[in-house]
């Protein structure tokens, strides 16, 4: 069974307000009005301060499930009635299920790596494969890439955001912003 979340604080309400402008995509393009999760976990960890993982999960489920719930109102128009509300349950629902869990994944190696050893960590070595073939099995080349670490764990569950975090924090909540100050 699932561990009861408080209710948002007013910070964390005003945080997600913002995000709900900006859809999921798997990399950031402000412009286009769409930011990554990781760069969402960013944006609200700069906002609200350091947190347990649960808990930002938690706040990007609520996040993805009003995209969710927002892109069916749009679609509302062409369905009938009984199936509007049907549709806004399923697409909160699915976006309650997400786990978010690689998130805070951060071994060297391969996988994702977005977690700093400590607040003066920049990035983690992260393995990449590539293969000649789809069917040349593991005869691929290793690549080792740098990804920038956002957060370190600071305490048992707890984490809070790296410095190269914060310095990515406060440019996305600039640029966001920026792009809705000119879209209202």
């Amino acid at each position: 069974m699932k561990k009861v979340q408080k209710p948002l604080t007013e910070v964390e309400s005003n945080t997600l307000a913002t995000l709900e402008n900006f859809r999921f995509s798997s990399c950031t393009k402000l412009g286009s009005k769409r930011i990554s999760n990781h760069d969402a976990a960013c944006y609200i960890f700069y906002t609200c301060g350091w947190m347990s993982s649960g808990r930002m999960r938690h706040l990007l489920r609520i996040w993805r499930a009003q995209l969710g719930v927002r892109a069916v109102q749009v679609w509302a128009v062409q369905m009938q009635a009984s199936q509007v509300e049907a549709a806004l349950v399923r697409a909160a629902q699915a976006g309650m299920k997400l786990h978010f869990t690689y998130l805070f994944n951060g071994s060297d190696g391969p996988g994702y790596g977005f977690v700093g050893k400590d607040f003066h960590s920049e990035s983690n070595e992260l393995w990449k494969f590539t293969y000649d073939t789809p069917t040349s099995g593991f005869l691929g080349k290793k690549t080792i890439i740098n990804r920038k670490t956002y957060w370190y764990r600071c305490g048992r569950d707890k984490y809070a955001l790296t410095a190269f975090g914060s310095e990515r924090g406060a440019a996305l909540k600039f640029a966001m912003k920026g792009i809705l100050k000119n879209v209202a």
